[in-house]
């Protein structure tokens, strides 16, 4: 009888224990996938900023853009450079290729 009390013990701390311990949230990775909403907005932003320029000077306005679209995130004006660092080329591939901001965001990750 004792040995059968102690093992519906410690079946109960069991249940009770892992009812109560939380699932540890998920570690999200990947492009940009942190702050999703800004992201999205900061690529927008940028994409408009230079679709209409001159093919031969999207680069260096896309340079100038991110930095200052950038800048204004506060704490986040790092990770964003590095991010759109990552696909500047992509994007004036397809600023080129007449895509939309929507559409360019939307290949790059940040929406």
């Amino acid at each position: 009888f004792r040995m059968r009390s102690v093992l519906v013990l410690l079946a109960l701390v069991a249940v009770v224990l892992s009812a109560t311990i939380p699932e540890p949230a998920p570690v999200q990775t990947g492009k940009a996938k942190v702050s999703d909403g800004l992201m999205c907005n900061a690529c927008k932003d940028i994409v408009d900023d230079v679709e209409n320029n001159k093919e031969d000077e999207i680069e260096d306005q896309l340079i100038a853009s991110i930095h200052k679209t950038c800048s204004n995130l506060g704490h986040l004006a790092g990770l964003c450079e590095r991010e759109f660092d990552k696909v500047m080329h992509d994007v004036v591939a397809y600023i080129n290729n007449n895509y939309s901001p929507d559409q360019i965001c939307q290949m790059t990750d940040f929406c």
